[in-house]
């Protein structure tokens, strides 16, 4: 038995397979996120500018090859980081997460200081034959948060697999530094002639992180192998992925932007 088909059914036919066809593709992510000292001339001379300092700016999407040399421009400024460069897999229509992140536990509740004339943690004598101790605020609870690079992103291909329509996340969370919220813990010692002079019985720190946050939620529409540019700022230097928080870093008090920071995220269609 033979069957035949009308060109209208193998037209749908083609349709039809054109359509799973397309269902089928899948999209490779590669991101960059770049850092670099906030040096006007310098990000012009990149091609580059930030709209604003207080929020992550879309800076636009551009062929690869533009997106290369500009990465090749920033990589000679002075002082400049690659600080993750994710790179991974998802299909059209699947809302996927890529992270590199690092916990960072710290204490936000303390136990206040204490001076006793009992044997403490740091023994200080404040006249001949007496001794005090000090004890400095202790951290009685803690909180843990995320520091690192997470980019969320939801594709959807187009039926010729030429366009995607992107729902993007990115987010950059850095340690900065700690700011003491306190201060020592002193006392007035007296010495064998009766003079009296200031002594600290303990320095009390009571240490909390400041964090640097960049982030951003973002609906664009790409040209497949096309790179996306967000920029923005921060108020402190910028550690990458491999690199540990300094934890004898003070933040930064004046809040003025320093770094600037740069994610380029390309987009490519492919069928596995």
């Amino acid at each position: 038995m033979k069957t035949y088909h009308t060109p209208k059914v193998l037209t749908l036919l083609f349709a039809v397979a054109a359509s799973a066809f397309a269902q089928a593709k899948e999209v490779q992510i590669n991101a960059k996120v770049i850092s670099v000292p906030l040096d006007a001339a310098a990000l012009r001379d990149a091609g580059l500018a930030l709209e604003s300092t207080a929020a992550m700016s879309n800076l636009g999407i551009i062929p690869a090859d533009k997106a290369a040399a500009m990465l090749a421009k920033l990589e000679k400024i002075s002082g400049h980081a690659l600080m993750y460069s994710p790179s991974f897999v998802t299909r059209s229509g699947v809302r996927s997460t890529s992270e590199s992140i690092r916990e960072f536990i710290y204490p936000t509740e303390f136990v206040p200081a204490k001076i006793s004339s009992e044997a403490g943690s740091k023994p200080v004598q404040i006249a001949p034959g007496q001794v005090i101790a000090a004890t400095p605020s202790t951290p009685r609870s803690f909180e843990m948060r995320h520091t690192g690079f997470r980019l969320e992103v939801e594709p959807v291909i187009n039926s010729d697999g030429t366009l995607i329509e992107m729902n993007l996340a990115p987010e950059l969370v850095a340690f900065e530094g700690f700011i003491n919220y306190s201060s020592p813990v002193k006392a007035v010692a007296a010495d064998k002639e009766g003079k009296l002079s200031e002594v600290v019985l303990t320095e009390n720190h009571v240490l909390q992180p400041v964090f640097c946050v960049v982030k951003s939620t973002i609906g664009v529409s790409m040209p497949s192998g096309h790179v996306l540019v967000l920029g923005g700022a921060s108020g402190g230097s910028l550690p990458s992925a491999a690199t540990k928080p300094d934890l004898t870093r003070q933040a930064k008090l004046d809040g003025k932007p320093t770094q600037a920071v740069f994610f380029f995220i390309q987009v490519k269609a492919f069928t596995p």
